[in-house]
C-alpha cells in the first residue's frame, strides 16, 4: 500500500509540476496580454492627441478661409471703384480695362483655389478612419498656405500697381485738359 501511495503522490508531484510550469506561462500570457493593452492605450491616446491637433488646424484652416474671403471682398469692391473711375478716362485708360480684365481673371483664379479649398475641407471632414496614415504633414500644409498666400500677396500687390497707374494716368489727363485749355484760350476757341 505504500508503494500505492507513493505511486499516486508521484503522480501528483507531477501534476503540481504541470500545474505550476501552466501557471507560469499564464502569468507570462497575462503579463504579455498587460503590456499590450498598455501599448494600444498609448496608441489610442496618440491618435485622440493627432485628432485635437487636426481639429486645430482645421479652425485655423477657417480663419485663413475667412480672411480669404474677406480679401476677395476687398478685390471686388477695389475693382467696382476702379471700374467707376476708369469709365472717365481717355483712349489711354482704355489700355488699363485690357488690365482690369487681368484682375478679374485673377479673381477667378483666387475663386476656383477657394473652392479647390472647400473641396479638400469638404473631403477632410467626410474621412474618419485611416486619419493616420493619410494626414498631411505640417510642411505640406504650410507649403500649400505660403503659396496660396503668397499668390494672394501677387494679386494684391497687382491691384496696388493699378492704383498707381491709375493715379498717374489721371495726373496725366489733368495735365492735357489744362494743356488743351491753354491752347483754345490762345486760339480763341470757346471751350
Amino acid at each position: 500500500m505504500d508503494a500505492d501511495i507513493k505511486g499516486i503522490l508521484s503522480t501528483i508531484a507531477q501534476k503540481v509540476d504541470s500545474i505550476e510550469s501552466k501557471f507560469g506561462s499564464l502569468e507570462s500570457k497575462v503579463d504579455s496580454i498587460e503590456s499590450k493593452v498598455g501599448s494600444l492605450e498609448s496608441k489610442v491616446d496618440s491618435i485622440e492627441s493627432k485628432f485635437g491637433s487636426l481639429e486645430s488646424k482645421v479652425g485655423s484652416l477657417e480663419s485663413k478661409f475667412g480672411s480669404l474671403e474677406s480679401k476677395v471682398g476687398s478685390l471686388e469692391l477695389s475693382q467696382a471703384q476702379l471700374v467707376l473711375k476708369f469709365g472717365s478716362l481717355d483712349s489711354s485708360q482704355l489700355r488699363l480695362a485690357g488690365k482690369m480684365d487681368t484682375l478679374a481673371d485673377y479673381q477667378r483664379k483666387l475663386a476656383n483655389e477657394i473652392e479647390v479649398i472647400e473641396q479638400v475641407q469638404a473631403k477632410l471632414f467626410s474621412k474618419t478612419s485611416g486619419i493616420e496614415e493619410k494626414m498631411v504633414t505640417r510642411d505640406e500644409f504650410d507649403k500649400k498656405i505660403d503659396q496660396l498666400t503668397s499668390h494672394i500677396d501677387g494679386t494684391l500687390k497687382y491691384a496696388d500697381d493699378l492704383k498707381v497707374e491709375y493715379v498717374a494716368l489721371k495726373g496725366k489727363y489733368d495735365r492735357h485738359e489744362e494743356q488743351i485749355s491753354v491752347i483754345e484760350g490762345r486760339l480763341g476757341i470757346a471751350a
